[in-house]
């Protein structure tokens, strides 16, 4: 079940990327990452709400951390992730994003969560070597500023890899729901400050009628369902185990990418994602045990 819920967020995740794809042109960066809050805070914040008798109290130290956690992830790393679209393909920029495993797995190694092996190192520099044989595809850029999406997503990535550590005990302590509807409100909060603060105000309601489309996907979900497949699977199992689910994201943004966006889908995007996806199963390989869940 673990696993199942683990694919659906990435899966969804892809396509939340090919949303955004589609809807920043019409708008800015940072509107379009906020409407991928508005349905965590809706939908999870008002059950949450509904039933807050029920809903356990977190200590005050606590929920400071996780406020600080969802702050960063959902917002500024969404932001990253949604500014990066702008220069680079939806599958280019989430095989990009496929090596959030990794980051996991580096940043697990440092607080000792995790150990390094010689076949993790091994499975680190393929994967590595696939996202360099995709990003160095200059037919699939579309862009001479490539570059900066591809910075852009490895930031939000390495970010994203930190904050999915750092939130796992949380989430076993307090549970997926409550987490999610902290986090949904937080990042809808502070989207919504950074767009009255550095944005267009106006960029937020700027879409035709396909761009409602795309962005109440966005909402929805790729943002309310991905969010709540995503923590629960965190609560369920270690960042290492849940993470490497997050290889199926370039493949539905590949499909989805050039049915609806008529994005190329090159050989060295092809050739990128196995190696990605070899070097994350020969990291992970070794991790498979009753620890792992």
């Amino acid at each position: 079940m673990t696993a199942l819920a683990a694919a659906g967020s990435t899966i969804l995740g892809g396509s939340a990327l090919v949303a955004m794809r589609y809807a920043v042109p019409e708008s800015d960066a940072l509107a379009v990452s906020l409407w991928r809050q508005v349905g965590p805070a809706l939908l999870f914040g008002g059950f949450a709400l509904a039933i807050r008798q029920r809903m356990p109290r977190f200590a005050r130290r606590d929920l400071m951390i996780v406020i600080a956690i969802s702050t960063t992830q959902y917002c500024i790393v969404s932001y990253l992730m949604t500014a990066s679209l702008a220069y680079i393909t939806a599958a280019r920029g989430a095989l990009v994003m496929s090596t959030m495993p990794l980051a996991a797995l580096g940043v697990g190694a440092l607080l000792g969560s995790e150990r390094f092996t010689l076949l993790k190192t091994a499975g680190i520099a393929v994967a590595l070597g696939g996202i360099v044989v995709a990003i160095g595809d200059d037919a699939s850029a579309g862009s001479a500023e490539a570059w900066k999406g591809d910075l852009l997503m490895l930031a939000a990535t390495a970010w994203g890899g930190l904050n999915t550590v750092l939130v796992s005990p949380y989430l076993r302590r307090y549970g997926a729901l409550p987490v999610a509807a902290i986090a949904g409100t937080v990042g809808m909060v502070a989207c919504f400050a950074a767009v009255a603060a550095f944005g267009q105000v106006a960029a937020v309601t700027s879409f035709s009628a396909s761009g409602w489309i795309a962005v109440l996907w966005l909402a929805v979900p790729g943002g309310a369902a991905s969010l709540y497949l995503w923590i629960w699977s965190l609560r369920h199992a270690t960042p290492g185990r849940v993470t490497v689910a997050i290889s199926l994201n370039p493949i539905s943004a590949a499909v989805l990418g050039a049915a609806a966006l008529g994005e190329a889908v090159t050989p060295h995007i092809l050739i990128g994602l196995i190696g990605v996806v070899a070097g994350i199963v020969l990291a992970y390989w070794p991790s498979r045990g009753a620890s792992e869940s």
